[in-house]
């Protein structure tokens, strides 16, 4: 079945600005066009309206777009374009190799998205006729049919000569040698397994050495002070001495030579074997740590030999998971910190494009929409230096005895607003006369970036407390709402850098991702601790700070 050319264009994403902006440039083109918010209303869209053409973005709330789209290729050939702010090539490939015709990059121009949408020229109306076409060969698309070409693609997909494994698996030792700042080449792989083969060599010559020194220790223990015992108890009963000499000679002498050269032997092989079980765990270790070096964080060395060396080996792969760890927040800082510029930086551009092109009128809210999206980037651009400034090794934080009742009543009346806005009921049970050690500055903060996270995820209508106890040497402050929890593979992340619950990291929805992580920073700072907990109906962040 071909395509309805009357048929709307759906325009998927989370981002109200976006979606107006988009509809706009079609429209002004002769294009009729529908919206949708989320992947579960836009799937409703379809099967309602049927459009010729969907422009989908990835993260969405609900149903993300790429389960949106797998969704629809069971169902449809329909042309789609990815619109997201996920751009790097891997992305796109992923992209284009789950199901999309095209994809696009934010921040986009609003004209190139036209041309790109507008057939018969556009690069996605042709991969999807040849899909059709494909498909319509023999018999009428179906799902089943659908389902059963995507699964043959998929095992063709996964048959590689040995050859083209080998490439790919060159292709991908490649990417982490030039992706990792520390490279090891093949000449020190090379000059590492020599000074193994050193310290073997030296291990066992050293137990050698010292075999022979005991060794001569016994010989000259035997052959001088008992031969000499020997002959003298031999005279006392009355043998000559040289003949006593002749009999120690031929009866003691011979036999424990042999006995030494069986020792010699013995030791030899010994210092070889302890060599061995000794370098043998060292020489994982070098290679582990060359493929860590080159990338591969997920290198671990097996336990092998004596306790220490089993140790080290424990420490060593602590180390790596450690490694591990810091690189996947480091690779999802940047993913995320580039997600974070490139939405405001869509909206930034594709409208300032709109106003140049005259596609929309300058009035005092399109300029009000600007500058909201300007103020976004500059709350950004100062939680990323509240960050950098917080995880300085040189900075020390000013603690000084701060008394907790008036701290907590001044960042309440600052946040009160957001939660009469919702209607939402606070209590506050902070004994009179508790004292913390902390910045009053940073515990300031503290207190703002979690009242601003409870009155942003409180229903309206719902309930938070603020609460705060001795506990020992400390004084615990825990903040409480209700609403829908957290999920319990989500809670050990959420005082991340840039970690959300809600993926499709709508700003309506959440904020950057970085106050829980300010708070992590702030707190421990301070010498205190921070927990969440969290079930079906509410969620409670807490923080303790030593008592003054």
């Amino acid at each position: 079945m071909g395509l309805d050319m009357t048929a709307p264009i759906l325009v998927v994403d989370d981002d109200p600005k976006i979606v107006s902006l988009v509809k706009t440039y079609l429209e002004r083109e002769g294009f009729r066009v529908i919206t949708a918010a989320n992947g579960q209303s836009a799937l409703e869209a379809f099967s309602e309206f049927h459009p010729r053409l969907i422009v989908l973005d990835i993260m969405l709330p609900e149903l993300d777009g790429l389960a949106l789209m797998r969704i629809l290729r069971e169902r449809s050939s329909v042309p789609i374009v990815m619109l997201s702010a996920r751009a790097q090539v891997a992305d796109r490939v992923y992209g284009i190799h789950e199901g999309a015709d095209d994809y696009l990059a934010k921040p986009f121009s609003p004209a190139e998205l036209v041309v790109r949408v507008n057939p018969p020229s556009s690069a996605c109306w042709s991969r999807s006729c040849r899909r059709m076409a494909a498909c319509s060969r023999d018999r009428p698309c179906s799902t089943r049919s659908m389902g059963r070409r995507r699964a043959t693609r998929s095992s063709e997909r996964s048959t590689c000569t040995s050859e083209g494994c080998a490439k790919s698996s060159v292709k991908r030792s490649a990417r982490r040698a030039t992706s990792s700042p520390c490279v090891a080449s093949a000449t020190a792989r090379s000059l590492s397994l020599r000074r193994l083969r050193s310290l073997a060599t030296g291990i066992t010559l050293v137990s050698i050495v010292v075999a022979f020194i005991a060794i001569a220790i016994i010989v000259v223990g035997v052959l001088v002070v008992a031969q000499s015992t020997f002959n003298r108890l031999m005279v006392q009963a009355g043998t000559p001495a040289a003949d006593a000499q002749a009999m120690f000679d031929h009866g003691v002498a011979t036999i424990f030579l042999i006995a030494v050269l069986i020792a010699v032997a013995i030791s030899v092989a010994l210092a070889v074997i302890l060599a061995a079980r000794l370098a043998m765990p060292l020489r994982h270790m070098a290679r582990a740590a060359e493929r860590i070096a080159a990338g591969d964080y997920e290198a671990r060395v097996p336990k092998a030999g004596p306790d220490e060396l089993a140790s080290l080996a424990d420490s060593f792969n602590q180390m790596a998971v450690s490694l591990s760890e810091q690189e996947r927040e480091r690779r999802d800082f940047i993913v995320n910190a580039a997600h974070e510029l490139r939405t405001p930086l869509t909206n930034l551009q594709g409208y300032l494009e709109a106003l140049r092109d005259g596609v929309i009128a300058p009035t005092p809210e399109q300029f009000g929409s600007l500058h909201e999206e300007a103020q976004r980037l500059v709350r950004l651009s100062r939680s990323l230096d509240a960050l950098a400034d917080n995880e300085r090794g040189d900075r020390i934080a000013a603690c000084q005895d701060v008394a907790l009742p008036q701290a907590v009543r001044s960042a309440f009346e600052v946040a009160r607003p957001a939660f009469e806005a919702k209607e939402i009921d606070v209590e506050m049970h902070v004994p009179a006369g508790l004292v913390a050690r902390a910045e009053p500055d940073g515990l300031a903060q503290v207190l703002a970036n979690l009242l601003q996270n409870a009155s942003r995820y409180t229903p309206r209508g719902g309930r938070a407390s603020i609460d705060a106890e001795r506990a020992r040497s400390r004084v615990l402050v825990s903040i409480t709402n209700t609403g829908e929890g957290i999920p319990a593979d989500d809670l050990p992340h959420v005082f991340e850098r840039f970690y959300r619950v809600e993926k499709s990291r709508d700003a309506a929805r959440g904020g950057a991702g970085i106050g829980l992580a300010i708070v992590k920073q702030l707190v421990e700072g301070f010498g205190g601790r921070v927990g969440a907990d969290s079930n079906s109906h509410f969620t409670r962040f807490w923080f303790s700070l030593p008592i003054a």
